[in-house]
């Protein structure tokens, strides 16, 4: 599971209830570049490993 999963969806919590602070929107920016880059990883990792047969 990817780990900082929990904390963006914390950040983005407060960003709907009482706003964040720049620290805070900074911090939840580079951990959606985290998410997303983890994503694409696995993404990538499954489709290398598809045979076609045919």
């Amino acid at each position: 599971m990817i780990t900082c999963l929990n904390r963006i969806n914390e950040l983005a919590a407060l960003q709907k209830t009482k706003g964040l602070t720049k620290a805070e929107q900074q911090e939840q920016k580079q951990l959606r570049m985290e998410y997303l880059a983890a994503i694409r990883g696995q993404v990538i990792s499954t489709v290398e490993t598809i045979k076609i047969i045919g």
